[in-house]
């Protein structure tokens, strides 16, 4: 299961809340129960403190983190302009 892009609400699972209150927090629970693999993408940058213990303990949980940074938004130096 892949959640891109992933808030911190999902990502922390609304922890305020009833637990597996939504289908995506319930869906990412039965995924980690089955060890399947669970991608979270998450888009709040720059990371703080809070953001990064949310990750630390899903990623303990067994999902897999991986910060959204696409390349294109940087210009790399090989990007050709038209024009």
């Amino acid at each position: 299961m892949v959640v891109v892009p992933c808030s911190m609400g999902t990502l922390g699972g609304d922890r305020g809340r009833a637990e597996h209150e939504s289908d995506p927090h319930r869906a990412a629970d039965v995924t980690l129960k089955e060890r399947r693999r669970l991608v979270l993408v998450p888009r709040e940058t720059p990371l703080i403190r809070s953001t990064l213990r949310t990750c630390c303990d899903s990623s303990q949980a067994g999902a897999h983190i991986i910060p959204a940074s696409p390349g294109f938004y940087h210009r790399p130096a090989n990007h050709r302009r038209s024009g």
